[in-house]
C-alpha cells in the first residue's frame, strides 16, 4: 500500500509544479461547495453524528436528522451550513455557544497567491454533553486551492484545477456503557479533480487519497485508500456519448478491498424524449478475499408530456461502492470485528413532476431495490454495532414539494412509506421505518429578519437482524430567527426539539432533549 502512497505524492506534486509555469493572472470561477460532512450537524442536537438507516443512499435520504438539510428539492439553508460559498466574498469568523455547555467556533478566509486563489478554513466544536460521558471534542482543519489553467496548455488549457485537503480529529466516548471507553477518529482526505474541454470532448479527472483511523473501545481499525478516475464525454447536436475509468485502491486492517468500474453511455434525445443507456464492468474484492465480478447495466428514461409535467425512469444492476470511512462517519459506535464488502443492487425508479411554475413544484415517485450484501448497521453487544451484509428488498413510495410565496414565504415537505424485507428470514431491514415525514418553513419578517420552523415524525424501526430491539417514533420540533443588521453581521437563535421528544438513533444512545444554540457570525 506504501507504494501507491508515494505515487499518488508523485502525482499531486507534478500537477502543481505544471500549473505553476502559468504566467497570466487567475480568472477563476467562484469556489465549488464544500458542504460540511454529514457528522457536522447544525445546533446542539446530539453528541455524535447519527444515521438511522442502512447504508444505501435511498434508504438514508428515507430519514431527516435533526438540523441537518438533506438534498431535497429545497431546504433553507443557513449561513454557515457550507465552507464555501458566495455568501462569503473574502472571509467569515462564527461562533456559538448553546445548552450543555455546548460550543462551536469556525472560520474561513478567501486569498490569492500566485496564480492560485486558496481557501483555508477550520472549525473546533465541542460539548458537556447532554447525559454522563457525553462530553465530546471535534475539530477540523482544511484548506481547498482553485487554479485555472491558461490556454497555452496543451490538453488542459482553460480547464480548472480544484485542489482540497482536509483533517478531522474526533475525541468522544461510547456513553451508552457504563465505565465507558474513550474513541478517536482520525481522517485525512486529499483531492485533486481537473475539468475542462479539449478537441470536442469534455474531461474530468482527478485523483484521490483518503486515511481514515478508529482508535478506543476495542482493537484499533485503519483503512488507507489511494484512486484516480477519467471521465471523457462528447458533445453532439443531439446525441452526447462517453465513458468513465476509476480506481480505488482500498487496504483495510492490511487486506486489500479494491474497487474496479469503467463504463460508456449515450444520450439519445428525439424532442421531449431522452434515454440514457450505460454498459461496463465492475471488479471488487471484499476484505475477506471474496471476488465481486459485476456487469454495470442501466438505462436512465425522461420525457416532457408538456413544460409542466415530466416523468423519469430508471432501471439498474450494478455493485455499489462503500469504505470503511464511509461506515464511521454515519456510526462513530462500531465495533471492532466489521469487514469490508460490496452490495450488489437491482433497482427500479419512476418519479413524476409537476412545475407549473418556478416556485412550485410537487413530485411523486416509486422504488424498488434488490439487494444483495447491503450493508446494514445492527446491534452486537451493549453499545457496540456490527454491520451485516443482507439480502434483502426494499420497496418505497416518496412525495416531496415545495412552494415560495412573496407574502406567505417559503414551505417544503417530504413524506416516505417503506417496506422492507430479508430475504432470509422475512423480517424488516434494521433502522428502517415503515413512515418518516418532514416538512420546514421560513419567512422574511422583515428584510433583515428570517424566521423559520420545522417538524419531523419518524416512525418505529428495529435496530438488529433478528427484530428483537426496536426504537419508538418520535416527533421532533424546532425554530430558528436570523437577525442580520448589515450585510457583515448575523445574529441567530436556534431552539431544536421543543416537544422534548426521546429520540434514539442509535440504539442505546438517546440524543439530546429541548436545546438552544446562541450564534454570531462576521463576514468580511
Amino acid at each position: 500500500m506504501y507504494k501507491y502512497f508515494w505515487l499518488v505524492l508523485v502525482f499531486l506534486t507534478a500537477i502543481k509544479t505544471y500549473s505553476q509555469t502559468a504566467s497570466q493572472p487567475l480568472e477563476l470561477p467562484n469556489f465549488i461547495i464544500e458542504g460540511k460532512e454529514q457528522i457536522d450537524v447544525q445546533v446542539g442536537t446530539k453528541q455524535m453524528p447519527s444515521f438511522p438507516t442502512t447504508l444505501s443512499r435511498a434508504t438514508m435520504d428515507s430519514l431527516i436528522i435533526v438540523g441537518k438539510p438533506r438534498n431535497y428539492i429545497v431546504f433553507p439553508i443557513t449561513f454557515p451550513n457550507t465552507i464555501i460559498s458566495k455568501k462569503f466574498p473574502d472571509g467569515f469568523i462564527s461562533g456559538n455557544i448553546g445548552s450543555f455547555l455546548s460550543a462551536n467556533i469556525s472560520a474561513g478566509y478567501k486569498t490569492s497567491f500566485k496564480e492560485y486563489e486558496i481557501y483555508p478554513f477550520g472549525e473546533l466544536n465541542f460539548s458537556k454533553g447532554h447525559l454522563e460521558n457525553a462530553n465530546y471534542t471535534k475539530l477540523r482543519l482544511g484548506v481547498q486551492t482553485d487554479y485555472l489553467a491558461p490556454e497555452k496548455f496543451y490538453i488542459f488549457g482553460g480547464s480548472k484545477t480544484t485542489t482540497f485537503i482536509n483533517f478531522e480529529y474526533k475525541n468522544y466516548k461510547l456513553y451508552a456503557i457504563s465505565s465507558p471507553p474513550d474513541r478517536n477518529q482520525i481522517n485525512f482526505e486529499g483531492k485533486i479533480v481537473s475539468t475542462g474541454h479539449f478537441e470536442g470532448f469534455d474531461f474530468n479527472t482527478g485523483a484521490i487519497l483518503y486515511s481514515t483511523n478508529q482508535t478506543g473501545g476495542g482493537e484499533s481499525l485503519g483503512e488507507n485508500t489511494i484512486g484516480g478516475f477519467l471521465e471523457i464525454k462528447n458533445r453532439t447536436i443531439y446525441n452526447n456519448f462517453g465513458g468513465r475509468i476509476s480506481l480505488d485502491l482500498r487496504s483495510f486492517e492490511n487486506n486489500s478491498a479494491p474497487f474496479f468500474e469503467t463504463y460508456t453511455y449515450g444520450e439519445f434525445i428525439s424532442g421531449n424524449f431522452k434515454i440514457v443507456p450505460e454498459l461496463g464492468f465492475q471488479f471488487a474484492k471484499s476484505s475477506r478475499g471474496k471476488n465481486r465480478p459485476m456487469v454495470l447495466i442501466a438505462a436512465k428514461g425522461q420525457i416532457e408530456i408538456n413544460p409542466q409535467l415530466a416523468l423519469f425512469a430508471k432501471i439498474s444492476n450494478k455493485l455499489q461502492n462503500y469504505s470503511f470511512r464511509d461506515f464511521l462517519k454515519r456510526n462513530p459506535y462500531l465495533d471492532d470485528s466489521i469487514s469490508l464488502d460490496y452490495a450488489n443492487i437491482s433497482e427500479l425508479q419512476t418519479n413524476i413532476k409537476y412545475q407549473p411554475t418556478k416556485d412550485l413544484t410537487i413530485v411523486l415517485g416509486a422504488n424498488l431495490s434488490i439487494y444483495k450484501r447491503l450493508p446494514t448497521f445492527t446491534v452486537s453487544n451493549y453499545g457496540y454495532f456490527n454491520i451485516e451484509y443482507l439480502d434483502a428488498t426494499i420497496f418505497s413510495i416518496n412525495a416531496e414539494g415545495f412552494w415560495v410565496n412573496e407574502i406567505f414565504g417559503r414551505i417544503s415537505a417530504i413524506a416516505k412509506v417503506t417496506s422492507s424485507s430479508q430475504n432470509s428470514n422475512k423480517k424488516d431491514v434494521p433502522l428502517t421505518p415503515l413512515l418518516n415525514f418532514r416538512t420546514d418553513y421560513s419567512r422574511n419578517v422583515f428584510d433583515n429578519i428570517r424566521t423559520g420552523i420545522f417538524f419531523e415524525y419518524v416512525g418505529e424501526r428495529f435496530a438488529d437482524v433478528e427484530n428483537k430491539f426496536s426504537l419508538s417514533n418520535y416527533k421532533n420540533l424546532g425554530f430558528f430567527v436570523e437577525y442580520e443588521p448589515n450585510s457583515s453581521l448575523i445574529f441567530s437563535c436556534n431552539i431544536e426539539n421543543l416537544l422534548n421528544s426521546n429520540i434514539v438513533y442509535w440504539y442505546g444512545y438517546k440524543e439530546w432533549g429541548f436545546n438552544f444554540k446562541l450564534g454570531l457570525t462576521y463576514k468580511f
